[in-house]
């Protein structure tokens, strides 16, 4: 064997180690793991587990608990989970709203009583979960707590949330435990997304298109690297089997605003406007899913006296699809985007309007992702992306 030889295997050995050891840590998806035993509380090998989700592409999934009587479900995508227990000549258990956490593992126990009526089924709906994996501080804001969190026509971006975390303060850029804004770390869909010059967050997108958010404030692993703060770990919708969609509208102006005693409304010129929608869906049922949004924001402010109006006109956007190429295989591809464009940005009574600067701003992110499940204790994880941002 040649050297230059050996020195390819080498490398391919060293990379398929570390896509393996990288994916303990898997940034887009979670685990669901747990173990089946009877009345006795002794452990009931064979078995059948199946799990099935309206966020998990590719339909129902199946295990067979092994001689300890448990069952690993692995790169997984975050949401809810149906779970169905069967054994023969024990009553099938099944469990709702089993929920997976992103970048965690759900854990469950679930008992089998003995029966002899095989086509009976327990239901049962409120199940505790716990992650015993979890050694860090961290936060999961799923898509429901999401959705009442956002009121009014503010705090229609991610980080509007951070901030409700123990330990957080701040606004849009947060310190976590005292650390300076500029050293957490913004990770969407396996990218980080930081803005590498200022240190803060680089993109926004449609507040409707999120999936969830994990948000780790201390303990989490060294591969982040510079993040002594906080790490957002933020994971965006894939569509589904079902059509569905959201209509988004808001607007405000000075006529909101209430008049105090040292305040007068009606002095002040403002509006502002906020227009969201999403759509996804099936392209192939259980096989290929999309998923797109967009949104249109608009804020106008004219300083008291000031010749000029302050106008800020941005865009969100975002198209994503998900391939099932095979039971063990996904491959997603995304492309979103978040132009603005700021007019009259130094707006004031002490400006004339032919000193007023104008800005340009913006960031492209493009990703790929390649998922595989080669067995419960080996996965396969490839992420490649593009970030691009413009200041003008």
């Amino acid at each position: 064997m040649s050297r230059k030889f050996r020195l390819v295997i080498g490398v391919a050995a060293a990379l398929v180690l570390a896509a393996a050891t990288i994916a303990d840590a898997q940034t887009t998806t979670g685990r669901l793991i747990g173990t089946v035993y009877d009345g006795s509380s002794v452990a009931l090998p064979g078995a059948t587990v199946t799990i099935s989700s309206p966020t998990q592409i590719g339909g129902a999934m199946v295990r067979i608990t092994d001689g300890a009587g448990e069952f690993s479900f692995v790169g997984i995508s975050p949401g809810a989970y149906n779970v169905n227990v069967s054994l023969h000549g024990f009553i099938t258990q099944e469990r709702s709203e089993v929920k997976v956490p992103l970048g965690g593992a759900a854990a469950i126990s679930i008992m089998l009583p003995e029966g002899t009526f095989g086509g009976e089924v327990e239901v049962v709906a409120e199940t505790p979960v716990v992650d015993p994996t979890q050694v860090n501080t961290e936060q999961i804001f799923d898509y429901g707590y999401l959705q009442n969190a956002s009121i009014g026509s503010r705090n229609r971006d991610y980080t509007s949330v951070l901030v409700q975390a123990a330990g957080v303060a701040g606004d849009d850029n947060p310190n976590v435990f005292g650390s300076a804004f500029n050293e957490n770390a913004y990770y969407v869909d396996g990218i980080d997304t930081t803005d590498p010059v200022v240190g803060m967050w680089g993109t926004t997108f449609n507040f409707d298109s999120i999936q969830e958010i994990q948000f780790q404030t201390s303990g989490f692993e060294a591969e982040y690297g510079r993040a002594t703060g906080g790490l957002v770990n933020l994971v965006t919708k894939s569509g589904g089997n079902q059509f569905n969609g959201t209509l988004d509208v808001r607007y405000r102006d000075e006529r909101f605003q209430e008049s105090g005693e040292h305040f007068d409304a009606s002095n002040l010129d403002t509006a502002y406007q906020d227009i969201g929608v999403t759509l996804g869906g099936p392209i192939v049922r259980d096989k290929v899913w999309f998923f797109a949004s967009y949104e249109y924001i608009n804020s106008e402010f004219t300083p008291i006296e000031s010749p000029t109006t302050r106008d800020w006109e941005g865009q969100n956007y975002l198209g994503k699809v998900t391939w099932q190429v095979s039971p063990s295989w996904r491959l997603m591809g995304k492309f979103s985007g978040n132009p603005a464009d700021i007019y009259n940005q130094s707006a004031s009574r002490f400006r004339e309007p032919e000193a007023t600067d104008y800005q340009k701003q913006g960031s492209d992110i493009l990703t790929a992702e390649i998922n595989g499940v080669l067995s419960d204790d080996l996965l396969w994880n490839l992420t490649i992306g593009s970030y691009a941002s413009v200041l003008d």
